[in-house]
């Protein structure tokens, strides 16, 4: 028989509401300044800029069943005993924080269609990481929890840090704008580079706070105890 599922503690609960905390660090600033960084600093034509925006929509749509089906292959495959979740919160962490400040930041060094191509590239970039992390994320609400009860104080706990980290950009932001100019394209790095660091920082306390295994089914774990012997056999 598999062994029981840990109960969740309040760490848990705290540590899954700091991965919505972490993701809104940054994706919060796309909803609210990412269009008037395009056309006040960078300065792109409105046509090229809603043809971007078009492309970039089709990509959202279509990296999330992407990235699914990678980490499905990608357990299949390897069966890590940290489950299929949480390794990628890892994974993801330090690609979000550096694609999000380079977005914010190589743009602004070039100019014309340089300009345009890093910012295209830059911003599939960004969201494939997000994507990368946001998934992982969502899906250990059902590898995590049995029961409604579960369900709804987990839900609640990303609810709250949904909120919190959309408050802490929009409070941070404006204030190093007003502090290195509001149309500086410095004041938009550094203002990104800040909440890029912050949400990477909440990202690895989220992955933190799960230091152990879910959901993990008798036939799971007679496949990883097979995958760990099989490796300890070909050294």
């Amino acid at each position: 028989m598999a062994s029981p599922k840990k109960a969740l503690t309040l760490k848990h609960k705290i540590g899954y509401g700091l991965g919505d905390l972490a993701g809104c660090m940054t994706f919060g600033l796309m909803g609210t300044y990412f269009t008037r960084y395009c056309t006040n600093i960078l300065q792109v034509n409105t046509v090229i800029l809603a043809t971007l925006l078009a492309i970039w929509n089709i990509w959202d749509a279509v990296n999330d069943p992407m990235m699914g089906a990678l980490m499905d292959k990608m357990f299949a495959k390897k069966h890590n005993p940290q489950g299929k979740f949480r390794p990628w919160l890892l994974r993801a962490t330090p690609m979000l924080v550096i694609t999000f400040i380079a977005l914010w930041t190589v743009p602004t060094l070039l100019e014309g269609t340089a300009m345009v191509a890093a910012l295209f590239i830059c911003k599939i970039l960004y969201e494939g990481c997000y994507t990368m992390f946001n998934i992982p994320m969502g899906s250990l609400l059902s590898a995590m929890s049995d029961t409604d009860e579960e369900r709804a104080a987990l839900s609640s706990a990303r609810g709250f840090g949904s909120i919190i980290g959309n408050i802490l950009p929009s409070m941070i932001f404006p204030i190093i704008l007003t502090t290195f100019g509001d149309n500086n394209s410095t004041s938009y790095s550094i203002g990104a580079t800040v909440c890029a660091l912050i949400g990477g920082v909440f990202c690895l306390g989220s992955w933190a706070a799960f230091k152990f295994v879910w959901n993990i089914t008798p036939e799971i774990r007679e496949k990883m105890a097979a995958f760990t012997a099989q490796k300890k056999n070909t050294k």
